[in-house]
């Protein structure tokens, strides 16, 4: 018997391979990013919340950062979308984040 919030019938694998994704960079997901210099960090990474798993830079399997936040400031990227590892992550470069609660740089 057929009720609400069954799924639609799989496509075959071939129509499966060519179907386009219309929400395809249009989604947002948070991760944990940990800038090096905190907690004996020699190198920055992402902390992926879903599986545990964490990435460098170079290996985060995400396209872009659009913020990033802490519990003093909200900062927006004004890179650009850049893949992570191109950004800077310089919180207190206003030409590349601009925080937008803080009253000072003392409080990143």
């Amino acid at each position: 018997p057929k009720g609400q919030g069954q799924s639609e019938p799989a496509l075959p694998a071939a129509a499966e391979d060519h179907q386009v994704d219309e929400l395809q960079g249009r989604r947002v997901h948070a991760w944990v990013l940990v800038l090096a210099g905190k907690r004996m960090l020699e190198a920055s990474l992402f902390l992926e919340p879903t599986t545990g798993s964490s990435y460098s830079l170079s290996s985060a399997p995400y396209r872009t950062i659009e913020s990033v936040w802490n519990t003093s400031n909200y900062w927006v990227n004004l890179q650009g979308p850049l893949p992570p590892a191109e950004l800077s992550y310089d919180l207190a470069a206003p030409a590349k984040w601009e925080g937008l609660l803080a009253e000072s740089e003392s409080e990143l």
